[in-house]
């Protein structure tokens, strides 16, 4: 189980930067800040859906990986896990993603959160984790169009970068504490 492709997003946040350096070359103050606040947003939608595609992932190998019969998997895969994912933490005010650990068992919390608070990087990532997929949940909720960010790209891409590392987390606890070989 590996991340899927995680140059897609350093991609798209170079091709946002090489787009809002072509208006501010031009001298385009106002196209320039419209355009600034449409790609972040749109950046920001990107990096919560990467990270609800992986989180998934990771929670059907999960299902998976158990001794249940193929129909019981797909009840599960059906009834468990499509689009869950926003049920499954508590991005308007929870500090950490404990909520989520928890519902693998009580021995996984305490070891991923045990992986997570040996490092301070670790416990970042996972505040921008839950920062991220906030802000995205208010920009799609409270009306998308007129929504102001209030992280630029640059931000937004410095906060993905470390909410990687939770994502990585979460995987390496599902295959080391979770998936049966």
């Amino acid at each position: 189980m590996m991340i899927r492709n995680p140059r897609m997003l350093k991609e798209t946040f170079a091709s946002c930067n090489e787009e809002l350096r072509a208006l501010g070359d031009r001298s385009e103050l106002s196209s320039y800040l419209n355009v600034n606040q449409l790609l972040s947003k749109s950046f920001l939608l990107s990096c919560a859906s990467f990270y609800e595609y992986e989180i998934v992932t990771v929670v059907r190998k999960v299902v998976q990986s158990g001794t249940f019969y193929s129909p019981v998997i797909e009840w599960l895969d059906k009834a468990a896990v499509d689009g869950q994912f926003y049920k499954w933490f508590n991005f308007r005010s929870a500090k950490n993603t404990n909520t989520f650990l928890a519902t693998f068992g009580r021995e996984f919390k305490d070891n991923v959160r045990s992986v997570i608070d040996h490092r301070d990087s670790r416990k970042q990532s996972e505040t921008d984790f839950l920062e991220l997929c906030r802000k995205r949940n208010e920009s799609v909720h409270r009306n998308y169009a007129a929504y102001s960010l209030d992280l630029t790209i640059d931000e937004i891409y410095a906060k993905h970068k470390s909410a990687m590392c939770f994502i990585r987390i979460v995987e390496y606890g599902a295959r080391r504490w979770l998936i049966k070989p």
